[in-house]
């Protein structure tokens, strides 16, 4: 028999001196990597000449780190600002998922554009042949399916323990 809660109090924020500060520099931090990451998808978006695998793993990266950052920063910006730091247990397992799903694809984009960069020194004359934008739609592909079912099992047995601690 498991208690569950009904959400969770965040606390953190309130009780850390100069927080105001804080805040300020991750919003600034929050916006300007918001606007990057969408210029760069919208560039390599909009011109063709840049469908190319190398640009499909830049852009992958720019996707995976929008997500990230907005998985977690504005509740944190919310939190503070509305002052309203009560989270809901369920809301709190999707961006548990969120963020932890994310945050392991990311050195999976990082190892998928080094392996495009490891074929571009290697093998420069057949670089076409071997890395083809099929190739690296299966690769991105798998890994994707692999960061969002490795973490499904940690998320989903997560409800089956029992909370009887602080909610804070």
């Amino acid at each position: 028999n498991s208690i569950q809660p009904a959400g969770f109090y965040i606390v953190a924020l309130s009780s850390m001196p100069y927080s105001n500060i804080y805040v300020i520099f991750l919003t600034v931090l929050y916006v300007i990597t918001i606007m990057c990451n969408i210029l760069l998808i919208a560039i390599i978006f909009y011109d063709h000449r840049l469908h190319v695998p190398k640009f499909m793993a830049v852009c992958n990266l720019a996707v995976v780190d929008l997500v990230l950052s907005t998985s977690l920063v504005p509740g944190m910006i919310k939190t503070y600002i509305v002052l309203d730091n009560f989270v809901p247990f369920n809301l709190c397992l999707v961006q548990m998922y969120t963020y932890y799903t994310f945050l392991s694809l990311e050195p999976l984009c990082l190892c998928i554009l080094s392996y495009d960069r490891f074929i571009a020194i290697c093998f420069p004359l057949r670089q076409d042949s071997i890395n083809t934008n099929t190739r690296m739609v299966y690769i991105i592909g798998a890994a994707w399916f692999f960061g969002f079912t490795i973490l499904l099992y940690g998320t989903s047995s997560i409800p089956t323990l029992s909370f009887c601690g602080s909610l804070k």
